[in-house]
């Protein structure tokens, strides 16, 4: 092997060596940045996981919200229908009254009554 075989053999061997180390470090570069992305990606994941989870439980909090408010509506129609049975019981009641007074005399009847027994009645006082 002469000197100048062996120098481009030592390039050769310096230059296979070099591009082993920068692939070894481009690796590395490559290596560190995906684990930051999948990091990354993680952290995102799980922040949009936890938001839709709260979103979930905000959701069933306002379904139950609304299904109480709906019993409480339901509660007050029937306590207003009750009510409304009771005010036409009553009514029917005050129906009958009037019906019956029907048979009675009215107040002016009375009074016109009262007129005339008065005019036709005579006071005699004894001494």
């Amino acid at each position: 092997m002469n000197l100048l075989t062996a120098i481009e053999q030592w390039v050769d061997t310096r230059a296979a060596k070099q591009i082993e180390i920068r692939m070894a470090d481009v690796a590395r570069m490559v290596r560190n940045e995906v684990k930051a992305q999948l990091e990354d990606s993680a952290a995102t994941l799980a922040l949009e996981t936890r938001e839709a989870v709260d979103a979930h439980n905000d959701l069933e909090s306002r379904v139950d919200s609304l299904e109480q408010t709906l019993e409480c509506h339901d509660n007050g129609i029937d306590d207003l229908e009750s009510r409304l049975e009771d005010l036409e019981a009553r009514v029917d009641d005050v129906g009958d009254r009037v019906t019956d007074a029907d048979d009675h005399p009215t107040h002016g009847e009375v009074a016109d009554l009262v007129r005339e027994v008065i005019s036709n009645a005579s006071i005699s006082i004894d001494l």
